[in-house]
């Protein structure tokens, strides 16, 4: 990708030694050789010569210079951007909104990307999966389970497509905000879904089985990942640790324990004092003295 906009940039350098007159194709093309290599710097630049020669720019200018700051994560270039597209009366449409909500997520701007997506609602535009996805994260990273569970819930209605991202940012924030039953409800969905399942779906399931003291369906959890080969981390151990903990089986705690060496997880004072605390639940005090 880095020869491919550096090639693009030599071409349209060329044309100033040439009686070619720069279009808002070549622009395009540059700017988008630009996005692709996450030089939104450059792409900008581009972007405003544009301006500047009163070359014309359309939705598709827009869009490749917006995907450029979004992934270098500029959430302001990228909202202005979308300000002056709109100013402009120029067709707005799913990319544009999707690229710019994304922005600002990786920025952690939470509140400017709800807007968006709200915006887009009310302007009667047709969300996707990666609009639905953004504002989900987004809900995830502020807490805001309900509109997470909410905005999940309408794609699931509206049938659009739920993938992985949907779920594992739907189930982590009822994760976050206690709502258990809700996170393992999700799972159930994702399993019928036959949706596959990553190490952030489990630790987060596993987790809400050991804060709601689900001891059982924990452990199911835990030896589900051993058998389907999906990673365990740290937080899967520590999760399960603590349920072996709260259900008094010491051996299961140490197993796994002993375990996260070999899986070469590092562990940290959460692991120890589970496992420590697991070996005293279960009379072990001498192998508690040993961890």
């Amino acid at each position: 990708q880095a020869s491919t906009w550096t090639n693009a940039l030599h071409l349209f350098g060329a044309t100033a030694y040439s009686e070619v007159q720069p279009s808002k194709f070549m622009f395009n093309t540059v700017i988008g050789a630009c996005q692709k290599a996450s030089e939104w710097k450059t792409g900008l630049k581009f972007f405003r010569v544009m301006t500047q020669i009163k070359v014309e720019s359309n939705t598709i200018s827009f869009n490749a210079v917006i995907g450029a700051c979004q992934k270098d994560a500029k959430w302001k270039q990228a909202l202005q951007l979308h300000c002056v597209m709109t100013r402009s009366q120029l067709e707005v449409n799913l990319i544009t909104v999707g690229t710019a909500v994304s922005a600002c997520v990786k920025s952690g701007r939470w509140e400017e990307s709800l807007h968006m997506f709200s915006e887009m609602a009310q302007g009667k535009m047709e969300a996707n999966t990666i609009t639905f996805n953004a504002s989900i994260s987004a809900c995830e990273k502020c807490g805001e389970w309900q509109n997470a569970a909410m905005l999940f819930n309408t794609m699931a209605s509206r049938h659009v497509k739920l993938d992985r991202i949907a779920f594992n940012a739907t189930i982590s924030s009822c994760e976050k905000g206690a709502q258990w039953e809700k996170a393992l409800q999700i799972c159930g969905m994702m399993v019928q879904s036959e949706v596959e399942a990553s190490t952030i779906t489990v630790s987060a399931a596993i987790s809400s089985c050991e804060k709601s003291c689900n001891w059982k369906k924990s452990l199911q959890l835990y030896m589900g990942m051993a058998s389907k080969e999906v990673e365990r981390n740290r937080v899967t151990f520590d999760s399960t640790i603590s349920t072996c903990e709260k259900a008094a089986d010491w051996k299961l705690a140490l197993h796994l324990f002993t375990t996260m060496v070999h899986s070469k997880v590092e562990r940290n004072t959460v692991s120890f004092n589970a496992a420590i605390s697991a070996c005293e639940k279960g009379g072990e005090w001498e192998k508690a003295l040993q961890l």
